[in-house]
């Protein structure tokens, strides 16, 4: 008598969903369950955002080392401003072809754009034939976005597929946002801009052969008849289509104005990191992939392990939020947060000069920057009316 099969259920919020001799998967990740392509769509889309931000943190590391800020602003916008007036054109063309095909030519032309950057370095070519090269390898990924997306309704097999798929696609740009940046400065410091540029131009070869025999249908109606628009004429279409719509018109300002500043911290980060805190290529990485992110720092665990120095001075100088953690009693053999403040205090002060780690320093890493690294300043870590009554309370007498 054969036993009966297991069902595991759970409630997504969306509906609730049985699976039959296997664990469901939370909704957010219900797409890597999917037999339809959709990992294979997701895992070249991983790698597509990690050579878009490690390009552009790499060719601006490579600006600056060759000019100062200045070049590096004028190679950033050198680099933009023919993305956007092209590709919203390429797009529009590529709106007329089978998906699949769409987007495997579009990684395809993202593989080959940053093989050129790649063969201009390698030739040693002047910098204005290197910004030459990347500028149309930021085209071709500007391109290739909008197609992941448009792919992926056509591959879920229900709501919940296409949520998760949705939502693991914005992890993949969260994740490079950090990675990238840090394989860039890792990578030009270690061997230079060259090993970056080599690294991107295989993740780029190897997203393409991911997403490579898709098959999917046009995204496009078919046109039949004399009165067929050219493809170029669709797409400048859209252009045209915005002149009268006043909030589409703000709303891209907006936009834009938030891609500019964005693109201008980038450039301002790597001409702080190296020309006032002197990190060099791989500091400068790390604090514009830190951005946003909070570190733990263990001091007692990093001595016990001889792992390091953390420059906890420099992170909370750019703005990185920096909190204490006592780690696990099998790398540190205590637990006390007060010891670990002190610590802090001394590794400062022995790191970057004896006026460096301050007593205020331990003191608001052991309070405000735990709250900072967890999103929740305000509201713990100080007391403050309003904010959690979290205290204790010990007699001195």
């Amino acid at each position: 008598m054969k036993p009966a099969p297991l069902i595991f259920t759970s409630t997504t919020g969306v509906e609730q969903s049985e699976v039959v001799g296997a664990v469901a998967l939370p909704v957010t990740l219900r797409a890597m369950q999917s037999r339809t392509g959709v990992r294979r769509a997701l895992a070249a889309y991983a790698l597509y955002c990690l050579v878009e931000m490690a390009m552009w943190i790499g060719i601006i590391l490579y600006a600056f080392a060759e000019g100062g800020a200045v070049l590096a602003g004028v190679v950033a916008v050198a680099q933009l401003v023919p993305s956007a007036v092209i590709a919203p054109i390429l797009a529009g063309i590529a709106e007329r072809l089978p998906r699949g095909r769409a987007l495997f030519l579009a990684y395809l032309g993202v593989t080959a754009t940053v093989a050129w950057t790649l063969a201009a370095l390698a030739a040693e070519a002047d910098i204005w034939v290197v910004t030459l090269a990347a500028g149309t390898s930021v085209t071709a990924i500007a391109v290739a976005r909008p197609l992941h997306y448009a792919v992926l309704p056509a591959m879920a097999e229900g709501p919940d597929d296409l949520v998760s798929s949705i939502s693991l696609s914005s992890m993949a740009e969260g994740l490079a946002l950090f990675a990238g940046p840090i394989l860039a400065g890792v990578g030009t410091q270690a061997l230079g801009t060259w090993s970056v540029v080599a690294s991107c131009t295989v993740a780029a070869a190897v997203a393409t052969v991911l997403v490579l025999g898709l098959g999917l249908a046009s995204s496009a109606p078919a046109h039949h008849g004399e009165d067929d628009e050219s493809p170029w004429r669709e797409a400048f279409a859209g252009f045209a289509a915005l002149r009268g719509d006043k909030g589409a018109i703000a709303l891209m300002v907006v936009l834009t104005t938030f891609f500019v500043f964005i693109g201008a911290m980038d450039v301002l980060g790597v001409a702080y990191s190296e020309d006032v805190l002197g990190l060099g290529h791989s500091g400068s990485g790390l604090l514009i992939g830190a951005a946003g992110i909070g570190a733990a720092h263990c001091p007692s665990s990093n001595m016990i392990l001889s792992s390091g120095i953390a420059p906890v001075v420099a992170l909370r100088t750019a703005g990185v939020h920096v909190g204490l953690g006592v780690d696990g009693s099998s790398s540190a053999d205590s637990a006390s947060l007060w010891l670990e403040a002190r610590q802090a205090m001394l590794l400062a002060k022995l790191r970057d000069g004896a006026a460096a780690g301050t007593a205020r320093m331990a003191l608001e890493m052991a309070t405000i920057g735990g709250a900072g690294c967890l999103g929740r300043l305000g509201e713990i870590g100080t007391l403050t009316v309003g904010a959690v009554g979290d205290i204790a309370v010990w007699p001195l007498t």
